[in-house]
C-alpha cells in the first residue's frame, strides 16, 4: 500500500552495504524501486533480492481509506493459512545461506522463522502488525454488530448461516492476530523508531525495546530536479486539478513561488493548491 517501509529499509540496507556487509532482501516491493534505491547505487555490491511475501500490509479502498476486512483477509489467506509451509521454507533458506542476523520492518513470520533457525533477529520499526490488525478487527466486529442491531428477527433468521460463517471468520482472525503477537515476542531486540504505537503485548518483548532516533533517507537530488523529472514525464498534463504538499527542505526564500513557476505552464493557477507548512 506504499513504499514507506521499503524506503526506510533501503536506508538501513545502504548503510550496511557501505560497510561491506552482504545483504539479502526479502521483499515484494516494486522491483523498479529497489533497483533505483539499491542496485543502481551499489553496482556489484553483495546484495540479492528475493521477491517472497511474508506479510501483506494493509489493503486500501483509495489513497486515504484502508479496508480493514480485506487487509485481515489478505494476510489470513496468503500468509497465515500457509504458515507451516512458509516457515519451513524460510528456515531452510536461513540455515543454507548461513544468515547471521535478520532485520525486519516488520514481518511477524520472519521473526518466527529466524527464531526457529537459531538466528538472531531484531525488529526495526515503530509498530507491529498484531497491534494494527487488532484495531482493524475491533472495527470490523463493531460494524458487524451494528448491522445486526438494525436487523429484524426475520432478517436475522434468514441470514443465520451467513452470520455464523462471518463470526467464525472473525474468530479465525483473532487467533491469527494472537499468533502474530507470539511471533513478535520471539525477537531478540526491538529497535523502536519515534512515533511508536503502544508497547508490545508481551512483557518479555517490552524488556527488549530499545528506542532509536528517527530514520530519514538522505536526498540525492535537489528539490527542483525532482520537480523537473516529474514534469518531464508528462504527469502534470493529465491533471485537471492538483494538490501538492511540501514538508520542507527548500532553501529558497519563497519555495512556493519557485514551485508555482515551474508548473504554471502545465496547470492553470486556479486549479493548483500548494500546501507548504511553516516550521
Amino acid at each position: 500500500h506504499g513504499l514507506g517501509h521499503a524506503t526506510r529499509s533501503c536506508a538501513v540496507i545502504s548503510s550496511l552495504l557501505s560497510r561491506g556487509y552482504q545483504v539479502d532482501v526479502i521483499s515484494t516491493a516494486a522491483p523498479w524501486f529497489l533497483k533505483e534505491e539499491l542496485l543502481d547505487v551499489f553496482p556489484g555490491a553483495p546484495i540479492r533480492v528475493f521477491p517472497r511475501s511474508l506479510d501483506s500490509g494493509a489493503k486500501q479502498l483509495d489513497a486515504i481509506r484502508v479496508d480493514p476486512f480485506a487487509s485481515l483477509n489478505e494476510y489470513f489467506n496468503t500468509v497465515h493459512s500457509n504458515r507451516s509451509t512458509l516457515l519451513a521454507e524460510e528456515v531452510v533458506y536461513l540455515r543454507r545461506e548461513r544468515v547471521r542476523l535478520v532485520l525486519t520492518d516488520t514481518s511477524a513470520l520472519a521473526v518466527c522463522a529466524a527464531a526457529d533457525a537459531g538466528v538472531r533477529v531484531a525488529l526495526l520499526t515503530n509498530f507491529t502488525w498484531d497491534w494494527i490488525y487488532s484495531q482493524m478487527l475491533d472495527s470490523v466486529m463493531d460494524a458487524y454488530q451494528m448491522d445486526e442491531l438494525v436487523m429484524s428477527p426475520d432478517e436475522l433468521a434468514e441470514h443465520y448461516g451467513e452470520r455464523e460463517a462471518h463470526w467464525q471468520k472473525l474468530a479465525s482472525f483473532r487467533s491469527m492476530v494472537s499468533d502474530m503477537a507470539d511471533d513478535y515476542a520471539l525477537a531478540d531486540s526491538y529497535l523502536q523508531y519515534p512515533g511508536s504505537c503502544p508497547e508490545p503485548h508481551s512483557a518479555l518483548m517490552r524488556k527488549r525495546v530499545r528506542p532509536i532516533p528517527l530514520l530519514a533517507r538522505l536526498a540525492r537530488r535537489l528539490p527542483m530536479q525532482q520537480w523537473a523529472d516529474w514534469l518531464s514525464q508528462g504527469n502534470a498534463k493529465s491533471c485537471d486539478n492538483a494538490v501538492m504538499c511540501s514538508l520542507g527542505g527548500q532553501k529558497r526564500k519563497n519555495p512556493v513561488v519557485s514551485i508555482s513557476a515551474s508548473i504554471s505552464a502545465f496547470i492553470p493557477p486556479t486549479k493548483l493548491l500548494i500546501l507548504y507548512p511553516k516550521a
